[in-house]
């Protein structure tokens, strides 16, 4: 084996809202370049099974590509990060699962197929969700789904969704019971959505695990948007190796309100401060960082880190890039440096650095303008009152 080799392709399942199943989360996805596929034909989780998707003619050709020493070309992104002395996701999960891998790796077969033994697999559960936030979409929350048919007519620039397959396999019991099946070595499950919290056929998967006493070498991680939080979820989070909760929140109060659209700050806060008095929870936020919260990160990162003394995760909005922040004007960029400076630690502080040295784009702001108008039209909601200070530096 050479070390052109990725543990994912060989013991990971990357599933995706609508059905899709990628070699892992940041795989090139442009035109489905990493979806898994046989004969030309992408498969999906709502009629394909496991076993048909981790053994597809694409897993097994990337595989024998990384045996043979070939750099896949979906897998291009961590290669060059490494050329460039970056510490790639390739690099982290060998480290995670390369050797408890081994049998698997060193098994398979001439034509690259594997007995599929999951180590890591990340369940992105549809797009059953109770928000409308604005950087999101109807491939992420259902709740989107009537509005954006509207939005999609009067905005020729949003991206057309209407021909994204609807997801329904996380509600087959089928896809439940093969996951099940390929869990014995399982080590990690990443949890998403849509709002998993909303979606109670994974819970059974959780008691299966716990019940085959498979529990105690999985570790727990989920995203999930603070709306609720089922007791009967924490009972089974108490019982795994571990559990990491990243609450989805973008902003401060209203702001927040506005982004998310659909959520109320009161029970944001309150269900945070719940799970932050479960001992066992590893509890942290998860900001998405897009153009309308950009100029409030101090403030943000002052009262999550320094106040609460929750690690803050920064998530930057890359699509639309109209929502993405780099796009601002130079001068509202600066200041937010400045602004950041004075509260961040230096590491954090180095990405809004990087990130926000990316170019300015007049066109970007144009449209983003325009989209925050139809959505406050459609909305009754006024972004000028909400972000009073963007709305003005905007204006000048």
């Amino acid at each position: 084996m050479t070390d052109k080799i990725c543990v994912l392709p060989f013991t990971h399942l990357a599933t995706h809202p609508h059905g899709g199943a990628t070699l892992c989360c940041i795989s090139d996805h442009t035109h489905a370049a990493s979806n898994a596929r046989t004969n030309d034909k992408i498969l999906s989780l709502n009629k394909d099974s496991i076993e048909s998707v981790m053994n597809s003619d694409f897993y097994k050709k990337t595989r024998c590509e990384m045996r043979d020493g070939i750099e896949p070309n979906a897998c291009k992104r961590c290669y060059d990060e490494e050329r460039a002395g970056i510490k790639s996701k390739r690099l982290e999960e060998n480290e995670r699962y390369l050797q408890d891998s081994r049998v698997i790796i060193d098994s398979m077969l001439p034509d690259g197929t594997v007995n599929v033994d999951f180590r890591f697999i990340e369940l992105r559960l549809g797009n059953i969700c109770n928000l409308r936030c604005r950087t999101c979409n109807p491939v992420s929350s259902s709740k989107w789904i009537a509005e954006y048919k509207k939005l999609q007519k009067d905005l020729n620039f949003v991206t057309d969704y209407s021909n994204i397959e609807k997801g329904e396999w996380f509600e087959q019991d089928k896809f439940w019971d093969e996951l099940l099946e390929k869990s014995n070595g399982l080590k990690r499950i990443y949890v998403n959505g849509g709002e998993p919290t909303m979606v109670k056929k994974h819970f059974r998967y959780l008691e299966m695990l716990i019940k085959r006493g498979l529990h105690h070498q999985v570790d727990l991680w989920y995203n999930i948007n603070l709306t609720q939080v089922p007791e009967e979820l924490v009972n089974l989070w108490s019982q795994f190796k571990s559990i990491s909760v990243s609450a989805s929140i973008d902003d401060l109060d209203k702001r927040n309100s506005y982004i998310r659209s659909g959520s109320d700050w009161n029970t944001t806060l309150n269900n945070l401060k719940k799970l932050q008095g479960y001992d066992f929870i590893d509890l942290s936020i998860v900001q998405t960082i897009s153009t309308y919260s950009a100029l409030y990160l101090p403030e943000f990162y002052d009262f999550f880190k320094n106040q609460m003394g929750l690690h803050v995760h920064l998530n930057w909005c890359y699509d639309p890039s109209y929502l993405s922040p780099w796009t601002l004007p130079e001068n509202i960029k600066k200041q937010i440096i400045i602004d950041c400076s004075k509260v961040m630690q230096p590491w954090d502080l180095h990405n809004i650095e990087q990130t926000l040295s990316k170019p300015s784009d007049s066109v970007a702001v144009e449209r983003f303008l325009q989209y925050t108008q139809w959505l406050d039209n459609s909305r009754d909601e006024k972004f000028a009152e909400v972000f009073p200070e963007l709305n003005k530096l905007l204006k000048e």
